[in-house]
């Protein structure tokens, strides 16, 4: 388990101000960094902790989440088919709907909870498997490694975005996903006042199809300074979750939560066990 608070920057960008060094080139090309938006040592942090964080090989950070979402698809090509979730990010539909679709894209919307509904919209033009799990706003949950498994069955890819979730509770690539996306503006970001994107690969040939579109500059700077409270956040959610929601049976629990991390699982066992004793909920959660 990837724990965010105690993640160490690497030693050259402990610094906490915005401005960390500078690189100094007599001509074009002899240094890494000479533009700011094509690569910059803060966003390079940036992306090597997101990386680290969902355990993949590449990180890239984006503008904002859309930018990281029309970023993924401009990996593709016209004549491509998707099967995509049906409650993905409003905005991922905005931008099939008046984008991708007259770039000659097509897509299949299902439930992606219906593992027979998602494999039977496969076509031979089918490139890839999109979603969002759990959902926003409806927070439904879809079965990570099952879908994983029919897409490597077709030889395509499975894209997820693990917006709602973060690494803290889940790490889709663990799970046999090949690119996990995230807003960072939301739980990465922490407090409000960023807007960013991040995508993380599996391995090294998807990361080198070069995701640089809408590439970030210098705000970099504050997910990487705030992604370390992402766990605070999440716990704060988790534990009002046990507080109001009315609980099910047990075993629907641990259905529900058996595909995320053992973290996630483990809190939803507690969880039932908590309710049997009202009096005793914020002495267990706090252990």
């Amino acid at each position: 388990m990837v724990v965010l608070a105690k993640i160490k920057q690497p030693e050259q960008f402990r610094c906490r101000f915005i401005w960390h060094q500078l690189f100094i080139s007599k001509k074009i090309g002899e240094n890494q960094y000479e533009y700011s938006r094509s690569g910059n040592p803060t966003r390079e942090a940036v992306e090597k902790l997101i990386a680290e964080l969902e355990v993949g090989t590449a990180g890239f950070a984006f503008a904002s989440g859309s930018a990281a979402i029309d970023t993924v698809f401009s990996m593709f090509s016209a004549g491509d088919h998707f099967v995509i979730g049906n409650d993905v990010y409003g905005g991922t539909f905005r931008l099939i709907d008046a984008v991708l679709k007259r770039f000659g894209m097509t897509f299949t919307v299902v439930d992606t909870r219906d593992l027979a509904a998602v494999e039977e919209a496969i076509t031979p033009n089918t490139k890839a498997i999109y979603l969002e799990t759990p959902t926003n706003p409806l927070l439904r949950v879809t079965d990570i490694v099952a879908v994983a498994k029919i897409a490597k069955s077709h030889q395509i890819l499975s894209i997820i975005d693990n917006t709602f979730s973060s690494p803290y509770v889940q790490r889709p690539l663990e799970q046999g996903v090949d690119i996990v996306l995230h807003s960072a503006s939301k739980y990465l970001g922490g407090h409000s006042d960023v807007i960013a994107g991040l995508v993380v690969t599996k391995d090294d040939q998807l990361a080198e199809k070069k995701l640089v579109t809408f590439k970030m500059p210098l705000v970099v700077f504050w997910p990487l300074r705030k992604v370390g409270y992402c766990n605070v956040g999440l716990k704060r959610c988790l534990f009002e979750c046990v507080l109001i929601w009315p609980m099910p049976k047990p075993s629907s629990i641990i259905c529900q939560t058996s595909h995320l991390s053992a973290k996630f699982t483990t809190l939803a066992i507690r969880t039932t066990l908590i309710t049997k004793s009202p009096k005793n909920k914020c002495t267990a959660l706090a252990q």
